[in-house]
């Protein structure tokens, strides 16, 4: 199986978290994809449905995605991506799938409970020293 996610940064560089209706820790926008799917094309489309923004200045965070090993022997291939709000409306919250969002500084979201995956984008994408990739 594969996934993607994206960290999508502000103005102020901070990165946007999802608290997701029934899951204890925040996650960043992301699917589940067909391996015949255009990454940008489905994170285009995520990112608009789950938040109402638009991004732009999509990139992909380090040169290897993150393998996680799932509990009945398989693997989950994470593709990470970075992207910068190119303009849209955020979504009044809750909705269906997300109960509400908040923005935090890299520094600060990687003091939270996170996801591997989730830490591992933050700490690659060397946002926190304002570089981008």
């Amino acid at each position: 199986m594969k996934a993607l996610v994206v960290i999508i940064r502000n103005d102020a560089g901070q990165v946007l978290l999802l608290d997701t209706k029934g899951q204890s820790v925040p996650t960043f926008p992301g699917t589940l994809i067909e391996d015949s799917e255009s990454h940008m094309k489905v994170l285009k489309n995520v990112v608009r449905e789950s938040t109402g923004l638009e991004m732009g200045g999509l990139f992909l965070i380090g040169d290897e995605p993150y393998i996680e090993h799932l509990h009945d022997g398989g693997t989950l291939t994470i593709f990470g991506y970075g992207a910068y709000i190119n303009g849209g409306k955020m979504l009044r919250f809750p909705t269906d799938r997300h109960g509400s969002f908040s923005w935090a500084s890299p520094t600060l979201a990687l003091q939270l409970k996170l996801q591997d995956h989730m830490r591992h984008f933050i700490e690659k994408s060397q946002w926190i020293t304002g570089q981008r990739g």
